[in-house]
């Protein structure tokens, strides 16, 4: 899934209207929720606060009182390609009216740039497995891990104690690897599922 980790900003002028585009990361709705309700109390003096989301499945955009179909889908169409993102768009009219066209232009314009100024990243489950294993075979686990996969910690104890970061779905290929090259000379624990950003 493509997505984005970071909160953004931009500012464009259409005929003398000012567009703050604003992208950020959600996981829910709710969250979707407090973000347009922060923004709307921020910018309350703004002509129009519009936005639109992508998140779990769910599809919402608003035009916040421009005409039908000008903000929010243009807004929503930029969203094609990413999940789990909020775009809100705010307007302080500057007195010359941009027609329809004008209107789709601004506030598509305006969200394309707020998320590529967010930068786009792949986000993919994975999953942490714990290493342990004799000081005599770290030379030989590490050697399998390192090109493929991510040792997040080593801690050196009684036995050494390797932290791994699997993709999803790399674990079967992962443990196969394991099994075959450190002949039970390794206890290879599941700690936790996580999300990665790449």
């Amino acid at each position: 899934m493509q997505t984005i980790n970071s909160i953004s900003y931009v500012e464009i002028v259409e005929k003398k209207s000012t567009f703050i585009g604003q992208a950020f990361p959600i996981n829910s709705k709710e969250e979707a929720d407090e973000h347009i309700s922060s923004i709307k109390k921020k910018y309350k003096d703004a002509t129009h606060n519009c936005y639109a989301y992508k998140v779990s499945n769910i599809e919402k955009c608003s035009d916040d009182g421009e005409p039908s179909g000008t903000a929010g889908k243009p807004i929503l169409d930029v969203l094609k390609n990413v999940d789990n993102v909020l775009i809100i768009v705010t307007r302080y009219f500057g007195g010359t009216l941009l027609g329809t066209g004008g209107l789709v232009r601004a506030y598509g314009s305006c969200a394309k740039l707020a998320l590529n100024e967010a930068g786009i990243v792949a986000k993919k489950e994975a999953q942490i497995f714990q290493l342990v294993c004799e000081y005599n075979f770290l030379g030989k686990a590490e050697h399998l891990l390192k090109p493929k996969y991510t040792v997040q910690e080593i801690n050196y104890l009684d036995k050494v104690y390797i932290q791994v970061v699997v993709l999803s779905d790399q674990v079967h290929e992962f443990k196969q690897l394991i099994q075959e090259n450190m002949y039970g000379n390794v206890e290879l624990n599941y700690l936790k599922n996580i999300v990665v950003f790449m």
